[in-house]
């Protein structure tokens, strides 16, 4: 009995280790899409990431005009310089993953914050929402 409870205890163990694995590679590549998209929006090119890099959702709920006003806001920042993750979560349901996350950027001319909720797709991670709190 004791046997078969400790090798229980282990299978749970290693597969929560598994999933944490799963988990943080998956934060990982939603910070470098996050802040290959800010820099996108740093060299001027909000369109391509309108187009390419948010979801159908994401285009549905916000007009190209409205994006572009939040873009040129980022934009304004300058040149990214320094990214930092603060909070993030990971979500795995049967039909989609979906990640939240927090970060604190430094740009050229300033810092913020930028949240974005993201979805994971065959051709990565795409914007569901961000929101751009510029500091001070």
């Amino acid at each position: 009995m004791k046997k078969t409870l400790l090798v229980i205890l282990a299978a749970v163990g290693l597969a929560q280790l598994a999933g944490a694995r799963h988990m943080t590679a998956d934060a990982r590549q939603a910070d470098a899409a996050t802040s290959s998209i800010l820099s996108a929006i740093a060299a001027g090119r909000a369109g391509d990431v309108y187009y390419h890099r948010t979801t159908g959702e994401f285009r549905g709920a916000t007009p190209l005009a409205n994006w572009q006003q939040t873009a040129e806001r980022i934009r304004a920042m300058g040149e990214l310089r320094d990214i930092d993750r603060t909070r993030g979560d990971v979500r795995y349901g049967q039909e989609e993953t979906v990640g939240e996350f927090a970060y604190d950027v430094c740009w050229r001319r300033g810092g913020g914050e930028v949240t974005v909720s993201m979805r994971k797709e065959s051709d990565g991670w795409k914007l569901l929402s961000i929101d751009f709190r510029r500091e001070g």
